[in-house]
């Protein structure tokens, strides 16, 4: 129960050093290195995720970015204590001209069928 860019929600998915944190949706393919200052990041296809955050903690500082790509160079001025992946499972609007379709089909067969019954 925290906020990220003003959003609640967020479900951690990996971490780059416990092999069991997570639900592992997404995961570390080259995560970050842990007490080295520098290096590169590699997660999974975020292929139907709609957010997702990389969050990197050095000593009592951290830092979360929202990732649109899965790689990347990453950089702070303490040694990385560690790095984790966090998404958010928001569901897939239904287009409204789709779920209107939907609608009128179920009230056009409801009439049809009332109709029928009553002969």
């Amino acid at each position: 129960n925290f906020e990220m860019f003003g959003m609640s929600g967020w479900i951690l998915a990996d971490k780059n050093d416990d092999l069991t944190s997570g639900d592992q949706s997404i995961t570390f393919g080259q995560g970050p290195v842990n007490n080295v200052k520098s290096g590169l990041w590699d997660i999974s296809d975020i292929t139907g995720f709609t957010k997702v955050v990389l969050n990197l903690k050095a000593g009592n500082d951290w830092g979360s970015f929202l990732v649109s790509t899965t790689s990347g160079t990453w950089s702070t001025s303490k040694d990385l204590s560690h790095a984790s992946i966090y998404y958010i499972d928001e569901p897939t609007p239904v287009p409204l001209p789709a779920g209107g379709l939907l609608l009128i089909s179920a009230l056009g067969a409801g009439a049809l069928a009332s109709r029928r019954k009553k002969s």
